[in-house]
């Protein structure tokens, strides 16, 4: 109640500063004189009035983080991690094989994994993302030629993730099965159960050492804890898995990679069905929404910049897309394919954290790893490939980002029309009116109209569907030439509605274009200052665009 009082208050304080300044200053423009202090005292209440009013019940209130529904990361019971360890050793639905595959997917993706493909497509405010993944699991975990049922970690990703509109399919289409939470947690505490068994050489239904089962229950209870800090990450079961000696260390140093992946980690597993003689593929879609960056690509603020405001502002969409290249790692061959309008093309292409990864040998690798773009620019479609990159650290974040400019003519040249015809138009009233004081003709007027008519058609056209579109230039080209319409129509009226001719002039003898009035010289100016850089800009782009267009493959 009391922050509605607070709120009606600064609204009619508001209201009684403005009727203030509508009252004060029109007295000084209709020649009485203007309360210079009464009008610098409403000007300094009332601007900060407003920025109060502005940060107080719209900027505070939705930069404040949303009430969450449910409970911050409501933990599983202790009791939880014992059931899962009981049923893990009832459980017959997995075979060791099967246990062993899974796990590797997990900690060596790339033994598995041998080409990954995605392509990205761009919508208007997302990024649909398809993947496919070539599988060939080494006959050694196989121990069979027969066709065969294995559970493959499709996605691994940090918990408290989601996937929208997640379809997993077969080589032939057909939809792809994956495992529930509730599914995933309980094959988990199988996999890991039958990982210790076989570090033990104990059979199916043997019980495992005490050690064994304390290190199993504590292990189970961080990987279903939900904590989505990493930095308060429990490798409690790590410590105690890596502190038991049995018969065979391999499968206990596997359960102890796969623990330590799935404390911070969660894997969507799918059901595929495999045949040793031939090839195996999957493929997955989901949904994407990428980052805005609202500062320039040199700008390391991570908050927002002047000009990011005006791209938002103005309707003009980012000309860049960053892609994280995590998934390079988990595979042998890595493509990465990004499908972009026709409208739009290819300028530049970076990668970033790479340097320190590319100079270490994955496991089993013949070589280092090989990264290379494909060096054409001037089309709508990018393609980086990579082969045997290593594990990434905790703190490596490859990313590549990607720039695309406007296929000329595109928005500039409408907007360099509209200048041009803008500044024909001011020249030449501006002119006019030099020669001729009072002309008898209101032609003029609706002639300055045009190019704000212009604009207006030329820069908000209907909403496009597509994340980039439009640039920051051409809509801000738009607005001055709308403005500057604007400007000339009202000095053209003033001057002819004044009956007099006391407006200031240049020196005897000099004039901007023949122009004599300082008003009309001034306005004239701009107008050709941003038709000249309109145009600039345009045969600049044209230009560029040709030479990548011509330019030999290197």
């Amino acid at each position: 109640m009391i922050k509605k009082i607070v709120r009606y208050l600064i609204v009619l304080g508001g209201v009684a500063v403005f009727l203030t300044a509508a009252i004060l200053l029109p007295a000084g423009l209709s020649g009485g004189s203007i309360d210079w202090l009464w009008l610098a005292i409403v000007i300094l209440v009332g601007i900060p009035g407003l920025a109060l009013y502005s940060y107080l019940f719209h900027a505070k209130k939705f930069r404040e983080q949303p009430l969450k529904p449910f409970e911050k990361n409501r933990q599983v019971a202790a009791s939880r991690s014992r059931e899962l360890q009981n049923l893990a050793s009832l459980s017959k639905r997995l075979t060791l094989t099967q246990a062993q595959v899974f796990a590797i997917g997990i900690v060596r993706p790339a033994q598995i994994n041998q080409r990954l493909v995605e392509r990205y497509t761009p919508d208007r405010r997302t990024l649909r993302c398809s993947v496919s993944v070539d599988v060939n699991i080494p006959k050694r975990l196989l121990h069979s030629t027969e066709p065969q049922r294995v559970y493959l970690p499709a996605i691994i990703a940090k918990k408290g993730e989601l996937h929208d509109d997640l379809m997993m399919k077969n080589k032939v289409g057909e939809p792809i099965t994956w495992l529930s939470y509730r599914e995933y947690v309980t094959f988990v505490a199988e996999v890991l159960h039958l990982l210790l068994l076989a570090s033990y050489g104990l059979a199916r239904g043997t019980n495992l050492p005490d050690d064994a089962r304390t290190a199993e229950e504590v292990s189970l209870r961080t990987i279903v804890n939900r904590n989505l800090d990493k930095e308060t990450a429990d490798y409690s079961g790590v410590d105690l898995l890596s502190k038991l000696i049995p018969n065979n260390n391999k499968p206990r140093d596997l359960a102890i990679l796969l623990v330590r992946r799935l404390v911070t980690h969660y894997a969507i597993t799918a059901l595929i069905d495999i045949n040793p003689s031939t090839p195996t593929r999957y493929s997955y879609e989901h949904i994407l929404i990428p980052r805005v960056k609202m500062t320039g690509p040199k700008n390391k603020r991570k908050s927002w910049s002047l000009f990011g405001a005006l791209r938002i502002g103005l309707g003009a969409r980012p000309v860049e897309i960053t892609i994280d290249i995590d998934k390079s790692a988990a595979c042998k061959s890595y493509h990465l394919h990004l499908d972009c309008p026709d409208d739009v093309y290819l300028a530049r292409q970076r990668v970033f954290g790479l340097e320190a990864a590319v100079n270490r040998r994955a496991e089993d690798s013949p070589s280092l790893p090989q990264c290379r773009f494909r060096r054409r620019l001037g089309q709508s479609h990018a393609h980086f490939y990579c082969r045997y990159m290593p594990q990434f650290k905790e703190n490596e974040q490859p990313q590549i980002r990607f720039d695309y400019f406007e296929v000329p003519p595109g928005s500039m040249l409408r907007a360099a029309i509209a200048a041009v015809a803008c500044a024909a138009i001011v020249w030449t009233v501006g002119l006019l009116v030099s020669r001729y004081a009072n002309p008898d003709t209101d032609a003029p007027a609706f002639f300055l109209a045009f190019p704000a008519l212009a604009a207006t058609w030329l820069g908000f056209d209907p909403r496009g569907n597509r994340l980039l579109e439009g640039t920051l230039s051409a809509r801000v080209c738009l607005i001055a030439t709308a403005v500057l319409s604007i400007t000339a129509s009202g000095l053209f009226i003033a001057h002819k509605s004044a009956q007099t001719d006391d407006w200031a002039k240049l020196p005897e003898a000099v004039s901007f274009l023949g122009i004599h009035y300082v008003d009309w010289a001034i306005v004239t100016a701009i107008a050709c200052l941003n038709a000249l850089q309109s145009v600039y800009k345009t045969c600049i782009r044209t230009w560029e665009y040709s030479i990548l267009l011509t330019k030999p493959h290197g």
